[in-house]
């Protein structure tokens, strides 16, 4: 919790030194690591720039030159800054503020910073936090503001109460830097560990997460998982007569026409070279399960064009619900693989529904 006088001197240059190293020699004998160190100093020293800041505004006979330096500093620092009253009303911002948001220090002055709300953190999120703040005199963590321009953005912030002598909260201080660069490139990574770098569809892992997922959810709540295997059966002949460019955009074409006919909820993969399964919760049932497969294999059959050619692929499918036809992941995917063949087997073009799993019994002795 940060804590100051209106009465108190600024340092000079050589007594702030002193107190830097008086400060990293007794953290150093707490057992606290440099990197911890650095970090803990960094807080203060942000912290005792706005203090300053806040000082010069206030104190009778105008800022001194120490005054004036952590204004500077407090104008110059790159992470967005802001001073509220008690009230959560702002005081004052940086320039970094601006740059970050948008809004000018008129625009802003005066009022709540929940005027930067984005709307994707519910009343319990601000609950929490305050709680924390309210608690132990500082908050931080990572926030999704909106710019004036309107863009989204996600930032890491770091809020500290103020107080006075007594110990009642006089202020707060809010430090901010925008991370949506790192966020992006966060997703970019999870995009490709759960994609199929092809077409976009899920890849196998995100398949089996995903279906893991769900039967755990069946498990606890009841409900039925629909898995359908897909298999395109005269796909070799386009890689082996037109070359593997043709063959590509045939895959993104029928991955895209697949999602097409699918729920928010469902999930499209490609697991392999011309085969794609995809999940179906809450199916209800295996006519369901059954009819979307129907669409998917009627939109499959629709001619592609690409420079001059026309190709045309049929589909064969096999469908396995969970818990009637498998036990787990791996024992669904293997039945709708199965019922797949047998698809195959009767000529190729359908979709065949696998086999019930056999009743269990119990058995009692006496």
């Amino acid at each position: 919790m940060l804590h100051w006088n209106r009465n108190w001197v600024a340092l000079s240059p050589a007594e702030s030194a002193a107190a830097l190293m008086v400060a990293l020699v007794v953290l150093s004998f707490m057992g606290v690591t440099y990197g911890a160190t650095a970090l803990i100093w960094g807080l203060i020293f942000t912290a005792g720039v706005l203090a300053g800041w806040w000082v010069a505004q206030h104190r009778p006979g105008g800022p001194s030159a120490a005054d004036v330096l952590h204004a500077k500093v407090f104008q110059s620092t790159t992470e967005g800054a802001t001073i509220t009253d008690a009230d959560g009303l702002i005081l004052a911002v940086n320039e970094s503020f601006t740059h970050l948001t948008g809004y000018s220090s008129e625009d802003v002055i005066g009022k709540n910073p929940s005027m930067l709300s984005s709307g994707k953190h519910g009343a319990e999120f601000y609950k929490t936090m305050w709680c924390e703040l309210l608690a132990k005199g500082s908050w931080e963590g990572e926030v999704y503001n909106r710019r004036k321009d309107g863009e989204v953005f996600a930032e890491w912030l770091r809020i500290s109460q103020v107080t006075d002598g007594a110990g009642t909260a006089t202020n707060y201080v809010g430090i901010f830097s925008d991370i949506s660069a790192r966020k992006a490139s966060e997703e970019e990574l999870l995009q490709h560990a759960y994609s199929d770098s092809l077409t976009g569809a899920a890849n196998r892992p995100n398949l089996h997460r995903y279906l893991d997922q769900e039967i755990s959810r069946i498990r606890r709540s009841g409900g039925r998982l629909a898995c359908l295997f897909l298999d395109l059966d005269n796909f070799k002949p386009i890689n082996d007569r037109h070359g593997h460019d043709a063959g590509d955009v045939v895959l993104k074409v029928i991955a895209g026409r697949i999602k097409v006919e699918l729920r928010e909820m469902d999930l499209a993969s490609r697991i392999g070279g011309d085969e794609f399964v995809v999940a179906l919760p809450d199916c209800g049932s295996a006519d369901y399960a059954l009819q979307i497969a129907d669409r998917i294999l009627a939109v499959i059959r629709r001619p592609i064009s690409w420079q001059g050619q026309c190709f045309q692929v049929a589909c064969s499918g096999g469908i396995a619900l969970y818990p009637d036809h498998a036990d787990d992941r791996n024992s669904l995917i293997a039945a709708a693989d199965k019922a797949m063949y047998q698809a195959k087997g009767q000529g190729g073009g359908g979709v065949a529904l696998a086999e019930q799993l056999p009743t269990r019994r119990k058995t009692t002795f006496g």
